[in-house]
């Protein structure tokens, strides 16, 4: 959990969830899911099992199995992800292949 009062810059690797609630700049990668919630603001890539944005994003996500962006989402960067969900009321700038990443 990264609480909304922190921010960073760098890279963050992952064996396990992730909850983005702060500011992160830089690369975000998990082996399981990374969720960005209502509160978190990321400029970076990232790439997980499954993605779930709430908050704010700018930048590619790889998905190896499931993407969604909730209502109250903002993205602007391009998903590769065999399913996406993209809710009413989200707002969405970018690319959709819907094809397994590599």
């Amino acid at each position: 959990m990264i609480g909304k009062d922190i921010k960073i810059k760098g890279e963050i690797k992952a064996e396990e969830d992730i909850v983005i609630e702060g500011h992160v700049e830089g690369n975000v990668t998990s082996t399981k899911e990374i969720v960005v919630g209502e509160h978190g603001r990321v400029q970076a890539a990232i790439e997980a099992d499954s993605v779930i944005i709430k908050g704010q994003l700018t930048g590619n996500v790889k998905a190896r199995t499931v993407f969604q962006l909730v209502a109250t989402g903002k993205m602007n960067g391009d998903i590769t992800s065999p399913k996406v969900n993209i809710a009413e009321g989200a707002r969405f700038q970018g690319k959709i292949d819907m094809i397994s990443p590599t």
